[in-house]
């Protein structure tokens, strides 16, 4: 029980950073330039190597760790998939979702 605890807490953390990071580039998209998209995905990529995993969130070598956006622009999202394509970390293909975020 306490090591499902721990896998979902560290893959909620490494979520809401992403999502927070991602909000953050979003809110300031009307000056920002591919090259600063690039720097956050380096920064995302970098927080997931440093990350220790436990053995049961990824159970099987090539299963993909997915990293989630939440709203964001579309532009973001391309950057951060094509910085971070055939990128692994621990072995594990990294997989970009994106649900923007309903207009009312």
């Amino acid at each position: 029980m306490h090591t499902s605890l721990s896998r979902i807490g560290s893959m909620s953390i490494f979520a809401a950073i992403t999502g927070m990071v991602l909000a953050i580039a979003s809110a300031a998209n009307a000056q920002q330039t591919e090259s600063e998209y690039q720097v956050k995905a380096a920064y995302l990529y970098n927080f997931g190597k440093a990350t220790e995993w436990p053995a049961q969130a990824m159970p099987s070598e090539g299963s993909s760790l997915v990293l989630c956006v939440f709203g964001g622009n579309e532009e973001s999202v391309n950057v951060l998939r094509s910085t971070l394509a055939g990128k692994t970390i621990r072995g594990h293909p990294l997989e970009i979702r994106h649900r923007p975020l309903r207009q009312s």
